[in-house]
């Protein structure tokens, strides 16, 4: 599966801020599946060789999304596994539920 346009603007936010070296490795993500939990969702790669740069940490500790119909905002941590992108967890704050579906938005680095 592909990125969505929020998934791939979400990770070129936080690659900009925290990781730029890994920008260029976004074309070659592919989307596992989708696990949505309700109030967020994990989004899951497939592995990939060709992406493997040594590091692992996590990133996106200072992203935030304001998305339509969700009052709190939205926040997301990237697991990188030896270089690899292998999730990215997305959250709401608040009691809100993350939507099926993510159209309408406005993404920040705070």
């Amino acid at each position: 599966m592909r990125l969505t346009r929020f998934e791939t603007d979400l990770l070129i936010a936080i690659y900009k801020d925290q990781a730029p070296d890994l920008i260029n490795d976004i074309p070659l993500l592919e989307v596992q599946d989708r696990d949505h939990t309700g109030h967020g969702m994990y989004v899951n790669f497939l592995p990939s060789k060709a992406l493997k740069n040594g590091k692992t940490h996590k990133l996106g500790q200072k992203f935030y999304a304001d998305i339509e119909g969700v009052k709190h905002g939205v926040g997301a941590v990237l697991y990188v596994d030896n270089g690899t992108l292998t999730t990215i967890e997305l959250y709401c704050y608040g009691p809100d539920v993350f939507p099926k579906s993510v159209t309408n938005y406005s993404i920040s680095m705070g």
